[in-house]
């Protein structure tokens, strides 16, 4: 009898630990499926602020883009037109009958420009205008060879 109580007792011992151990087991499945289910979130979150600052990169690209814009057009505006304009009064004033400047007339005479040698587009009836190659105002008299 006394062994029939000791393997009672052993097999409640068997049956309370397998009760715990499948308890223990239970609890570990469940945190797993918990950190799955936390790492998934964190996947999308992460995602999602990825998204967010490639949005807010380009916004503050098209920003600078913006400002560098401004800014050059502001030092356009400060450069001083009265030097710009001097600089064109004396080519005017001081050039041979073997230049000629955008803005003059050019009554029949084949030119270039200074710049780049490009023939001018000319029209009698019409003022010179800069080079259509560079840009340039200066144009020197071409001599016509036969």
């Amino acid at each position: 009898m006394a062994q029939k109580r000791e393997s009672a007792q052993e097999d409640h011992w068997q049956q309370a630990l397998n009760q715990g151990v499948e308890g223990f087991v239970k609890l570990e499945l469940a945190a797993e499926d918990m950190v799955k289910d936390e790492a998934s979130l964190v996947r999308a979150w992460l995602s999602d602020d990825a998204h967010a600052a490639g949005r807010y990169l380009s916004g503050l690209a098209q920003d600078i883009n913006t400002l560098e814009q401004r800014a050059g057009a502001w030092m356009l505006s400060a450069a001083d037109p009265f030097r710009a304009e001097w600089l064109h009064l004396s080519l005017c004033l001081g050039h041979s009958a073997e230049v000629m400047v955008a803005g003059e007339k050019p009554g029949g005479v084949h030119l270039a420009c200074a710049g780049c040698g490009q023939d001018a587009a000319l029209d009698v009836a019409r003022a010179l205008l800069a080079c259509e190659g560079c840009g340039g105002q200066v144009f020197r008299r071409k001599e016509l060879t036969h």
